[in-house]
Order: structure tokens, then sequence, then C-alpha cells
């Protein structure tokens, strides 16, 4: 009777186990298609701040694919900063927004993200429009560490 009520239990976990990973599969699959409409939302925003910028002589390029967006922006010494909209490296359930770049003064790298993670239940586009605008403003405040833009 004991090793019934074992193979019961076990049977029962193996079960939940399946469950989790259906419903784990239906999170990814749905958090992808909002994650995709985000990216279709922003892209003629994205593509505006890319143009308008260039007409003023700022070095831009805008990266738009199914799975991200990039705006990198170049100063004259060739360093840059890029705001990059990507899914989160450790979920494909979230995204996040990460701001990277390097510094010709010292040759370093640096990645620099708000910590947060993003999906369904948390994302208003005003949150990477805001970053967009930081990250623009930001660009130009540093400007003179580099010669300018």
């Amino acid at each position: 009777m004991n090793l019934d009520n074992l193979l019961k239990q076990i049977d029962e976990k193996k079960s939940e186990n399946e469950e989790f990973e259906k419903e784990n599969k239906r999170l990814i699959s749905e958090n992808k298609e909002f994650y995709q409409g985000v990216i279709n939302e922003l892209t003629p925003l994205v593509n505006e701040y890319e143009s308008k910028l260039a007409e003023i002589g700022i070095k831009v390029s805008a990266t738009v694919t199914p799975h991200m967006i990039s705006f990198e922006l170049r100063y004259k010494d060739n360093s840059y900063s890029n705001l990059l909209l990507a899914p989160d490296i450790d979920s494909d359930k979230y995204f996040c927004i990460t701001t990277n770049g390097n510094d010709s003064g010292n040759g370093k790298n640096y990645t620099i993200s708000n910590g947060a993670r993003y999906g369904k239940h948390n994302w208003k586009n005003e949150i990477y429009i805001e970053a967009l605008e930081k990250h623009i403003k930001d660009f130009i405040f540093y400007s003179d560490r580099h010669g300018g833009f």
C-alpha cells in the first residue's frame, strides 16, 4: 500500500509539472505577442526621432527588429550611447530597457539598467518614450566630453 501511495504522489507531481509547463509556454507566447505589439507601436516614433535628430546633425542609428529596438547615438570622437529595448536575458516572459556604450576617454564599456522587468502587467509605451528622451538629453549633456556631436 505504501508503494501505491508513493506512485500516486509521483503521478500527481508529474501532472502538476506538465500543467506548469503548459502554462509557462502559454505565458511566453502571450508575452511575445504583446512585446511584438509594443515594438510595432513604437516603431513610427523611433523612426521620427531618428530622422529629426539626423536633420540637426546628430549621428543616430535606430534599428528595429521583431526582437528589439536599438537607438544609438554617436559622439564626434566615435564613442556611443545606445538605448536598447529587448527581452530580458533571464526570461522570455519579460523585457527590459538598458543603456550601453563606451567612453573613449577611458576605453571602458558600460551597461546601465533601471532594474525593472516589463510585461503586460506593468508596461506603458510612455516608459520607453521617457527613457528615449532621457537618453537623448544625457547624450547632449555629455557631448562636451567627447568633442561634441
